[in-house]
């Protein structure tokens, strides 16, 4: 069946792109043609270009984003080259012209990612698929936080969830805030979960001359994480080295590694003696590679990681920030073929419809 993708394709960010290509190529491997929806939200494209010049940006930021222009081009450039493999065409940003690209399509998937995070795409709908005339399947739709529903929230759980096929979320959380919504949403992982080591191993590539490190990756500044990484890497005669998709911090003393993209973030991952982050996938990919991982949750949003550590049966402690994930995936191991198998009967059910 001809199947669609709405998510977050389009930013400079590794688990963003990653679970994208992950969740494309699962489908692909069960027989589906995939297509990815090329939506790339107005603001969000203002907010990650790098071209100074580009219409909409403020004064302030084209003095900045000019300054940076030359450090940030080679590893933007691989962000671009990664995202050419998932989709073609021109990307869209104006909301109506969804329906038609859902025309032929005889599924909608909506996730996985932050896709019903207000915080993130605003007042706009158009992540549960306003418009879209097939049947629409949430995959691991993930709302930000999972203590309390926005007003905005509220609004598109009343008025969209009734009209899913199907609904799935990422973390637990969010099921008891959508349940009063709908009664029948699954728990389901992330998709870059759905190829292993080796499927990953295809995409990963190292850069140059590195060994023996403990990679660095906060989203969110935390002081406290950084000790940790640092007191673990001098405990252990490791080097610490950085990325950041956006470049947007660098640390005193801690080399910054300016060419990272997709690709590289994945062999980094796998070739670090211990990760150091607060970052979701980063904790994802952790547990594929089974790593040393060293974590103090984002303050914004703890229950994304929180609820990943759990579904590995892995309990957070408060007072020990440092997790042995050699075992992960063996723990993880039938929540995966649960998800896949959600996802893969909704999409029978559909053909079946």
């Amino acid at each position: 069946m001809k199947v669609g993708i709405l998510t977050f394709q389009f930013p400079y960010n590794y688990g963003a792109l990653l679970q994208c290509c992950a969740l494309k190529g699962h489908l692909s491997s069960q027989g589906h043609e995939v297509s990815v929806i090329p939506y790339y939200p107005a603001q969000q494209k203002i907010w990650y270009t790098i071209n100074p010049f580009s219409k909409g940006i403020p004064v302030r930021s084209r003095v900045h984003k000019a300054v940076k222009f030359f450090y940030k081009y080679n590893q933007i450039s691989k962000f671009e080259n990664f995202k050419s493999m998932l989709f073609s065409g021109r990307e869209f940003t104006d909301e109506s012209e969804l329906p038609e690209h859902c025309r032929e399509l005889d599924a909608l998937i909506i996730g996985s990612d932050q896709v019903w995070n207000d915080k993130i795409t605003g007042s706009s709908d158009v992540y549960y698929g306003t418009g879209a005339l097939c049947p629409k399947v949430a995959y691991a739709a993930s709302l930000g936080s999972s203590y309390e529903l926005s007003a905005i929230q509220r609004r598109n759980a009343q008025m969209y969830l009734p009209s899913f096929y199907a609904v799935s979320v990422r973390e637990a959380g969010s099921l008891s805030l959508l349940g009063r919504y709908r009664g029948d949403i699954r728990v389901v992982c992330d998709p870059v979960f759905f190829l292993n080591r080796d499927q990953w191993d295809r995409y990963q590539e190292l850069p140059a001359g590195l060994s023996g490190y403990v990679l660095l990756y906060m989203l969110e500044d935390n002081p406290f994480l950084l000790e940790d990484g640092i007191r673990y890497a001098k405990q252990h005669g490791l080097r610490i080295i950085e990325v950041n998709p956006v470049l947007m911090k660098k640390h005193s003393g801690i080399p910054l590694l300016r060419s990272v993209g997709p690709r590289e973030f994945i062999g980094l991952v796998k070739n670090a003696a211990a990760v150091c982050s607060n970052s979701f996938h980063a904790l994802a990919f952790s547990m594929i590679y089974g790593k040393t991982f060293i974590h103090i949750p984002n303050s914004n949003s703890p229950e994304r990681t929180l609820s990943l550590l759990a579904s590995a049966g892995i309990a957070y402690d408060e007072n020990n920030h440092f997790y042995d994930l050699t075992n992960a995936m063996e723990s993880l191991a039938p929540f995966i073929e649960e998800s896949k198998t959600f996802l893969n009967e909704s999409l029978a059910g559909i053909t079946c419809a």
